[in-house]
């Protein structure tokens, strides 16, 4: 998933587009969006996850509003929390390296030079309905070379439906989940010193992990940091997080 803006419409009007692609048959979820905020974004999940069910894995980029807070860097963030709540695990891509999310951003420049560049709104409310219709469009009609000339719509006949999204009863997206369990993986680089740094918080790694990409990945539930490269576990760091998740 990625956001797209911000992009202002005429009077100044500034909005976001939340765009979420699924890997395995290339359908899209496109929902415009007033900010940033956290809610928004979870309710751009939920829509999204309503009608192409749940996946295994989110990837997305390092963007603050999906991460959580600088001020409390190991607090999981509303976003954080709602996908990990669904048994989803979350993978953030390196720091400034948008080209490992490559799928989504590939979509992300169709939908800019086909949808937003070439097309007048009078209002939010007129770009939000334009929008599900390139949606409607591109999950019907755009065909894949990648996948054998078929469009995402027939890719998704061919596969099993996925697990459709359970929320809690009573469910508010603006309320924090409460977690027992979940996984969150960073893709990260490390350079010359030798430092692996996760949500705020620093640790030395071997010599032999320099200049190149590891995998670390907190497992919640055992307040754990597990890195491993090429398949090879290198460190288990403890990782004690707020108790008030």
């Amino acid at each position: 998933m990625d956001l797209v803006g911000p992009r202002y419409l005429k009077g100044s009007t500034r909005l976001y587009c939340f765009n979420l692609i699924d890997t395995s048959t290339h359908a899209v979820h496109i929902e415009p969006i007033r900010s940033k905020e956290a809610v928004e974004i979870v309710r751009g999940i939920m829509e999204a996850w309503r009608q192409l069910g749940l996946p295994d894995c989110l990837q997305m980029d390092n963007e603050m509003t999906f991460r959580g807070s600088n001020r409390h860097p190991r607090s999981l963030g509303l976003v954080l929390r709602f996908v990990l709540s669904m048994g989803v695990v979350v993978r953030f891509i390196p720091c400034a390296a948008p080209w490992r999310n490559g799928m989504i951003e590939k979509f992300n420049d169709t939908f800019d030079k086909r949808f937003f560049r070439v097309q007048k709104f009078a209002d939010f409310d007129a770009l939000k309905a334009e929008a599900a219709v390139f949606q409607k469009f591109h999950n019907e009609r755009h065909r894949y070379s990648t996948q054998g000339g078929r469009t995402p719509q027939q890719m998704q006949e061919l596969y099993s439906p996925r697990p459709k999204m359970r929320l809690p009863s009573g469910f508010d997206p603006k309320v924090p989940l409460q977690l027992d369990e979940g996984v969150i993986s960073f893709v990260r680089f490390i350079r010359s010193d030798g430092v692996l740094e996760v949500l705020g918080t620093r640790f030395k790694v071997d010599n032999g992990l320099i200049y190149s990409y590891v995998e670390a990945d907190l497992i919640i539930h055992r307040h754990t940091l597990v890195v491993s490269s090429n398949d090879v576990v290198h460190h288990r760091f403890s990782f004690v997080m707020p108790v008030d998740w």
